[in-house]
């Protein structure tokens, strides 16, 4: 046998990697795990455990078992034919003083067994050599270093194809989302890894920040043919933002380009943030999103939907396949929409509104070249020559459109619905062309997403 599946694990900065650091909530048992400190310490003298022969069954003196030890985790670091490793907690005997583990734990007759039962552990890569399957990992709010590329061990990144159900950062309490743990790259050479690539239902409330800009380390990954969904989650100063996963309320931000580097790479994302990206959402299809100085804002996205270029030299751009895009805006871009198929589109204060591809409604402002290589874009109506700036406060990020008579009157009588600001930008102004309005902030069935801090300049 093996450790069963579905295992709940516990990480803090104040817990002790030789811990058990894990429970199974079905098991009927008292979880031990939520707790700095064992519940149990082996010292092989004074407590200690014995087997009469190779045997999933350890005689434990100077403890007195208890029923609620079932369903916790012992983790074995020494003794004379003692295994070492973590062991399930299968049954117990209180008559007997005994517990039966999931597998024999020892070659043969055994003592003076040391270890831990229960109590966290301090590292989330050490629980990637223990995953079979469904489990769940709580990581308290506080700084974690990641300082080697080494997979799976204490120190090292998280990489596991085993299905799990997700990671979960919290302040006080499991599940609050009040605080987020802050997860630092803190090694130079690591071009090509990811510090986390699982397959997950579920990973919320993590913050990373890279200690080497340069070093091209990537921040979120997922196993080929698998699917993450990742919430409320940001990286700073990493290479690559998140990559192959359905990503919303997640943010990457550099404090200046990295020739090569994604925000969001073959993710679906919604309301996401990339500023300083080479490329802000790649090959992604976006909803509500924002790519802010970013070289291309939205490059090869198949969909985008409601969402903002702003400061980049192309908002959209493609190569080969066109984006698609509707109710988008561009603004201060070098040039706003490139070989894109495009409508209810808007660009402001660029320097060439389109460039090349096929629109439909599409409206400018104070861009001096409206339509650049006339031969290969087309466009079914007329551009809409703006007189006004159309947003209420577009310099401070209210992109609500205003009343201005040749501004957004014009587009709210064109009926330029859907334009959308993603509720990451600090004004947190969504626009439903001048309905009062409100940040986004349910995800439905009464869950509330707490969005992590940007770290934009650190």
């Amino acid at each position: 046998m093996a450790l069963p599946q579905s295992l709940v694990w516990e990480v803090r900065t104040t817990g002790n990697n030789a811990n058990g650091g894990a429970f199974l909530p079905t098991s009927g048992g008292t979880d031990r795990s939520q707790q700095d400190s064992p519940h149990v310490t082996f010292d092989g003298k004074d407590v200690t455990a014995t087997t009469t022969g190779a045997s999933a069954t350890i005689t434990i003196s100077g403890y007195t078992v208890e029923a609620g030890d079932i369903g916790n985790i012992l983790n074995i670091t020494g003794g004379t034919k003692f295994i070492t490793g973590r062991y399930y907690i299968q049954s117990v005997s209180t008559a007997n003083n005994t517990w039966t583990l999931d597998r024999n734990c020892c070659s043969g007759a055994a003592s003076a067994m040391t270890g831990r039962m229960g109590g966290c552990v301090a590292d989330l890569a050490l629980i990637g050599g223990y995953l079979v399957g469904s489990e769940t990992i709580h990581i308290k709010a506080g700084n974690y270093y990641v300082t080697s590329t080494t997979a799976n061990v204490a120190g090292g990144r998280l990489d596991s194809s085993t299905a799990i159900t997700g990671i979960f950062g919290y302040k006080d309490t499991r599940l609050d989302f009040a605080e987020a743990p802050i997860l630092y790259a803190d090694y130079n050479d690591a071009t090509g890894y990811y510090l986390i690539r699982v397959t997950a239902t579920l990973v919320c409330n993590l913050k990373a920040i890279n200690n080497y800009p340069d070093s091209k380390w990537k921040f979120f990954g997922v196993p080929a043919d698998t699917v993450s969904v990742i919430v409320g989650c940001s990286c700073h100063n990493f290479f690559y933002g998140f990559y192959g996963a359905t990503a919303a309320y997640c943010t990457m931000t550099r404090d200046s380009v990295l020739t090569g580097g994604y925000g969001f790479q073959s993710c679906t994302a919604y309301n996401c943030y990339a500023s300083y990206a080479l490329f802000g959402f790649y090959s992604s299809n976006a909803h509500s999103c924002a790519a802010i100085s970013c070289d291309t804002g939205f490059r090869d996205c198949p969909v985008i939907t409601n969402c903002l270029a702003k400061s980049c030299r192309y908002g959209t751009d493609s190569a080969g396949a066109k984006v698609r895009a509707t109710a988008c805006i561009a603004h201060t871009c070098t040039n706003g929409f490139s070989n894109t198929t495009g409508n209810n589109l808007v660009a402001i204060d660029c320097t060439c509104a389109i460039y090349n591809g096929s629109y439909l409604k599409f409206a400018y402002y104070n861009c001096p070249v409206v339509i650049y290589q006339q031969a290969s874009t087309v466009t079914y109506m007329t551009p809409i020559a703006l007189t006004a700036d159309p947003f209420k406060d577009a310099a401070n990020g209210d992109y609500r459109l205003n009343n201005v008579a040749g501004g957004g009157a014009v587009l709210k009588d064109q009926a330029f619905t859907g334009l959308f600001l993603p509720d990451l930008l600090k004004t947190n102004f969504a626009q439903d062309i001048g309905a009062a309005t409100e940040p986004v902030a349910s995800g439905g069935g009464g869950t509330v997403f707490f969005l992590p801090p940007r770290l934009i300049g650190g």
